[in-house]
């Protein structure tokens, strides 16, 4: 029998205002696939769906037919890591409460590796739950988070 392998949805800013924008955003996004993948567990990126570059998808309808899709791959996935950047994102926001909804573990990638995030209040305004994060990350001290990323991986494959 083989392990469980936790599927990982990578959420990040992915709109600009100029198609340059979005590829930017996308070949930042496809930075944080490996570290994903070394700890053990398949990332789903969105940004790199071949559909993504038809940008003209994204834009009827206000993008709501790629907010739809995406928050049904998210809710079909194991644990959510934001990547930096994230705060500037509403997409990224609505699926950070998404998450928090339905119990999934969101993490934050860092350059320095993943911060759980599971342990910051749940309120249900993303607004408020920005304030929240970043009020924590001013206030960071040398706390160890409840468990590493790696841990959770290890943990979701028994």
């Amino acid at each position: 029998m083989s392990k469980k392998v936790p599927v990982v949805y990578v959420a990040g800013k992915f709109r600009g205002p100029k198609l340059a924008d979005v590829d930017r955003n996308i070949s930042f996004a496809s930075m944080f696939v490996a570290p994903i993948a070394e700890a053990g567990a398949m990332p789903v990126t969105v940004h790199l769906c071949e559909g993504v570059r038809a940008h003209d998808i994204h834009q009827e309808n206000n993008g709501q037919w790629w907010v739809d899709a995406t928050l049904e791959v998210l809710r079909r996935c194991d644990a959510l890591v934001v990547i930096p950047g994230w705060q500037d994102s509403s997409g990224t926001l609505g699926e950070i409460r998404e998450a928090f909804r339905l119990g999934i573990p969101v993490f934050e990638a860092t350059w320095a590796g993943f911060t759980d995030m599971n342990s910051l209040p749940r309120p249900d305004s993303s607004d408020t739950w920005l304030q929240l994060a970043q009020a924590d990350a001013e206030d960071a001290t040398e706390v160890e988070p409840a468990f590493s990323f790696s841990e959770w991986v290890v943990e979701v494959c028994r």
